[in-house]
């Protein structure tokens, strides 16, 4: 009994491995960002191309990528700046700017929850939402875009 449950519960574990995304090779862009890790339902469109495909743990990101997740999704991001994002379930974020020289970032979120922390207190690092913009200084964050566009920090 045993022995089958577990030749099952490796049958399964091969069966969904085999269904996990890999990194889209994007040579010539800027890596300003990365998938960290991928949760259930979750998706990119990279900038220039109207398509989401499943999101990828190692995926480089650049300005201009849209990440959602769907209800039961979640991923997380690390930017070139040490910047940590985790994107909790139904949550839609635009990478809008990187200035690297500067060390800014501009992101947008139009739905949903992202929250934050970076090693030191960030340079220019803004959230855009529906109803406001958020001008981070501080080392953790979390902001709120709920389904009306409401903003909560």
């Amino acid at each position: 009994m045993i022995k089958t449950f577990l030749i099952l519960s490796f049958i399964i574990y091969l069966a969904v491995e085999s269904h996990a995304a890999t990194p889209v090779n994007r040579p010539n862009i800027s890596k300003d960002g990365e998938i960290v890790t991928v949760h259930g339902e979750s998706h990119v469109m990279f900038v220039g191309d109207g398509n989401w495909i499943e999101a990828a743990a190692s995926q480089m990101l650049t300005a201009g990528d849209t990440l959602k997740t769907g209800s039961q999704g979640r991923m997380e991001l690390l930017f070139f700046d040490g910047v940590q994002i985790k994107m909790h379930h139904k949550t839609t974020l635009l990478i809008r700017e990187i200035a690297k020289e500067k060390k800014a970032m501009t992101l947008s979120l139009k739905v949903g929850e992202v929250w934050s922390r970076a090693k030191s207190t960030p340079d220019g690092l803004k959230v855009q939402t529906p109803s406001a913009t958020a001008a981070i200084r501080g080392t953790d964050w979390d902001i709120v875009v709920d389904d009306n566009g409401t903003s909560y920090l």
